[in-house]
């Protein structure tokens, strides 16, 4: 009788270059408020929960699966995903207000140079059309640069999530492929 692996021979085994492993996540096993958080986060494109929240993280795999841009929080911040040219000003100005009202508050330590240079190096990266972790120093900007990134998506963008959150009320197991590339 051959055995199954154990979980660490199993992780192991796809450490080594060229070995996948095909997950299946079967919505018909969670229960239905954790149903309904996914699909509300894929649909907007903010994912909301924090580090341990199983329906942010089944989120975030079915986003990058599915190519659905996104934005999640981030220790100090949240990831701001590569926007389209015309957008980009309205994130840089959020990202300068956030620094602003932070400055004015008075509110921190004597040198803030380091706040300043952050915040240069987030602008340089939005202008430049990168993924960007931006540093904000409140709640209100946070909230504020994530609804932007939501309401800033295409029809197209926002029909595809929809779409794909549909999914989850099929009934049939969704493939999360998991690839080892490197060698």
């Amino acid at each position: 009788m051959t055995m199954r692996p154990t979980l660490y021979q199993a992780s192991r085994m796809l450490t080594t270059a060229g070995v996948s492993a095909e997950i299946k996540f079967d919505p018909t096993k969670i229960t239905n408020r954790l149903r309904k958080s996914i699909q509300r986060q894929i649909a907007s494109g903010v994912l909301t929960g924090g580090y341990s929240s199983h329906a942010t993280r089944l989120a975030k795999y079915l986003c990058k699966q599915f190519d659905i841009r996104y934005t999640d929080r981030t220790w100090y911040g949240l990831r701001v995903p590569a926007a389209a040219v015309e957008h980009r000003e309205k994130f840089v100005e959020l990202v300068q207000a956030d620094l602003a009202a932070f400055l004015l508050d008075g509110d921190h330590y004597n040198n803030p140079d380091w706040d300043k240079k952050k915040a240069a190096e987030h602008i340089a990266g939005i202008r430049a059309g990168h993924n960007v972790e931006v540093r904000t120093h409140s709640k209100e900007f946070r909230d504020k640069l994530a609804m932007l990134i939501s309401e800033t998506r295409t029809p197209a963008e926002i029909a595809h999530a929809k779409t794909i959150a549909a999914m989850l009320d099929a009934g049939l197991p969704i493939i999360i492929n998991q690839y080892n590339s490197e060698g």
